[in-house]
């Protein structure tokens, strides 16, 4: 008898569903906070006491699949131009599809901490082994840009904002085969207008239909989604949270010399 992981043990839970925060204002910067979301997941390991357990482990990949991200400025005046950036289109975000780590990206799972991936024990079998799993999405935009065209200031008019995730819970053996065991599909919109103040400042109005935040029921077995199976377990060479601070450093911009309609889909 070799280590194997027993059939129909595996269990994930959402203990906390994920949530969307009304946008932070801030001296320079606009917020858009998450509310966490968190699972555990538990699996039994069966072995005899000579078993070798290095190697094995047990815990979460996740990747994004979808991102709508943008933000639209515009001036006070007509006459001082608008703006448009881009952040989920090539060449700002090459790809939809992302593995998305909280480390270095070809470390594969979610996290390498103690508490979201564990490896098999030194006790006795059978064993039952449990993780959690915590993801806190957010965004931040700025309260204005610099027109290149005209040279005035334009403030932020209006943010779309859509993360859609699968996480998956697995074992991954001594060879580095990752068995999938279940997984779920959860997502995080964000879409809001703004206006400017008295004060200097922006409000921030919430566009019907726009905000929202869901989960998945928990499916049984392997993801095989076409949409990112190839970004799972394959090498990747940045992860989504560096693919998404290039694309907030380097956005696609557009830049008109009036208030301009831009097309958001590209």
């Amino acid at each position: 008898m070799a280590i194997a992981i027993v059939p129909n043990s595996a269990e994930v839970v959402v203990k906390t569903r994920p949530g969307v925060g009304v946008p932070v204002v801030n001296a320079t910067s606009v917020n858009f906070p998450g509310r966490i979301i968190e699972c555990t997941g538990k699996v039994q390991i069966s072995g005899l006491p000579t078993d070798a357990r290095a190697g094995w482990f047990v815990g979460w990949i996740q990747a994004q699949w979808i991102e709508t991200n943008w933000g639209y400025f515009r001036g006070q005046t007509n006459g001082d131009g608008s703006a448009f950036h881009q952040r989920a289109r090539p060449p700002a975000r090459p790809a939809q599809a992302c593995r998305d780590t909280v480390g270095p990206v070809n470390d594969i799972f979610y996290s390498m901490s103690a508490d979201l991936r564990k490896p098999v024990g030194a006790g006795p079998f059978p064993q039952t082994i449990s993780v959690v799993f915590r993801d806190t999405p957010s965004e931040t935009y700025p309260i204005s840009v610099t027109n290149s065209l005209t040279g005035k200031p334009n403030f932020l008019r209006e943010v779309q904002l859509e993360f859609h995730f699968c996480t998956i819970f697995l074992v991954r053996d001594p060879a580095g085969k990752f068995h999938q065991l279940k997984h779920l599909y959860w997502n995080m919109h964000w879409q809001y207008r703004f206006s400017p103040t008295a004060a200097g400042s922006l409000t921030a109005t919430a566009i019907p239909g726009g905000v929202s935040a869901n989960v998945s029921r928990v499916f049984t077995g392997p993801s095989t989604d076409h949409r990112f199976a190839n970004v799972l377990t394959s090498p990747q060479a940045n992860s989504c949270n560096q693919v998404a601070a290039q694309a907030s450093t380097n956005p696609n911009v557009r830049e008109s010399r009036v208030w301009d309609n831009f097309d958001v889909r590209r």
